[in-house]
């Protein structure tokens, strides 16, 4: 009988240890910890928000943002770059900007693509295509101005420079800079823009509009020549 319940408590000793070691693998291996927020998902998700409460944005933007808010706050990594918004500004003294407004979970878009379409009978005919590598080989996951030269006639990229700038992972003498070249959209001419990644992800294609939105949303005024 002696026997017989210590051979019990011994049984009980086990199960209780055996449910104990579960419940910390459970906590320590099947929950998924949430990462702290840092600086640079601060910035986006302010941005998101931002362009929610811009009353002159277009809803599709606005969907964009809740779009981004809302990956944020899950628990994976959604890889595919989101660009909101590509604008452009003139701050006079030929001081052209592209305003390239977006947000990269993974903080790695290499650089952006520029499409120029003309209208044609009944559909746009692609003229120029170009990519530029602008970012270097770290990359980047959220907004940025970059200064460009409104194409002109014969104007295109310096393929071999930007090559070159590609390869020294965007760290260049500032003589030795490489343009960027794009027209000014307009009833015969219409430019898009999207981003890609080191994962060779792309983002959504938007059109090419004056000024910038959310807290760039002044651009669309002030600072801006037509």
């Amino acid at each position: 009988m002696k026997h017989s319940l210590i051979k019990r408590k011994g049984l009980s000793l086990i199960v209780f240890k055996l449910a104990v070691s579960i419940f910390f693998v459970f906590c320590f291996c099947g929950c998924k910890k949430k990462e702290p927020i840092d600086l640079r998902q601060q910035m986006n998700m302010a941005e998101c928000r931002s362009i929610i409460n811009d009353s002159g944005c277009d809803e599709p933007t606005k969907q964009l943002a809740r779009k981004v808010l809302q990956n944020w706050n899950n628990q994976t990594v959604d890889s595919k770059p989101i660009l909101f918004h590509a604008g452009y500004v003139d701050f006079g003294k030929d001081s052209m900007q592209l305003i390239l407004q977006f947000s990269d979970e993974n903080f790695d878009v290499l650089g952006f693509v520029v499409e120029e379409y003309i209208p044609k009978d009944s559909h746009e005919e692609m003229e120029a295509q170009e990519t530029y590598p602008k970012f270097g080989t770290e990359g980047v996951g959220c907004s940025k101005f970059i200064i460009f030269s409104v194409r002109q006639e014969n104007n295109s990229m310096d393929t071999k420079l930007w090559e070159k700038y590609e390869y020294n992972g965007g760290q260049f003498a500032t003589d030795d800079y490489p343009s960027v070249f794009i027209s000014l959209p307009s009833d015969s001419r219409k430019i898009y823009v999207y981003l890609y990644d080191s994962e060779g992800n792309t983002s959504n294609v938007v059109p090419l509009k004056q000024g910038g939105v959310g807290k760039l949303s002044n651009l669309r005024i002030s600072g801006v020549k037509n």
